[in-house]
């Protein structure tokens, strides 16, 4: 019976793994559909499966090579521009998890009752990135003087530093729609170009 917090905590945490794991097994087998077969993979499996590959490796349940992978493979049999587009908003999607732990803290320090507390000392350390310093102060004036064209530029180009980027836009407050629009539009420019490298990358594999 799931009758206490930690048996839901656990609960969530199969259920999410057991979808990262499913979402990997189905990946590969797209893959090996697209390379060894001459009919199409299932339409419905596949976008399903591209836009849990974004969702997922934006929230860092699976590892970003799946999404080099698996939309590539898709790309290479259907649109490459609605699988682009798929795999982007499920993308955007997941990282909403950062902007939400941005925008979270808003009120944290100022909210405690002391700032030699766990929490604040817990809250400098996530939020104040003191060994980035230079990067940090690099992102938070470029988040605060271009913030759609950051966000749009860090999710086009692969790099690490989006999540970084997305919290900096939540704990500024910068309205959610833009960021999710940005974030969309960088990731569906950058997901649609591996859908057309799957267009002529797999039939090279395939000969």
């Amino acid at each position: 019976m799931l009758n206490s917090p930690s048996s839901y905590k656990r609960a969530s945490q199969i259920l999410i793994f057991i979808a990262a794991l499913s979402v990997s097994i189905c990946s590969l087998f797209i893959t090996i559909d697209v390379i060894s077969a001459e009919s199409k993979p299932s339409r419905v499996l596949s976008y399903s499966t591209v836009f849990l590959v974004g969702l997922l490796t934006a929230m860092g349940l699976n590892p970003a090579a799946l999404s080099i992978i698996a939309i590539p493979a898709v790309g290479a049999v259907f649109n490459p521009i609605l699988v682009g587009g798929v795999a982007a908003f499920g993308s955007a999607i997941g990282e909403t998890s950062g902007y939400a732990i941005g925008y979270g803290s808003r009120g944290l320090v100022s909210d405690l009752p002391g700032q030699n507390t766990w929490q604040a000392r817990l809250y400098n350390r996530l939020f104040s990135w003191r060994a980035f310093a230079w990067l940090e102060s690099r992102i938070l004036g470029w988040v605060a003087k271009h913030p759609f064209l950051t966000l749009f530029c860090f999710a086009a180009i692969p790099n690490i530093f989006l999540d970084f980027a997305g919290m900096i836009a939540g704990r500024s407050g910068y309205p959610y729609p833009k960021f999710f629009f940005a974030t969309f539009l960088g990731k569906a420019i950058r997901f649609s170009l591996y859908a057309y490298l799957g267009t002529w990358a797999f039939p090279l594999v395939k000969s």
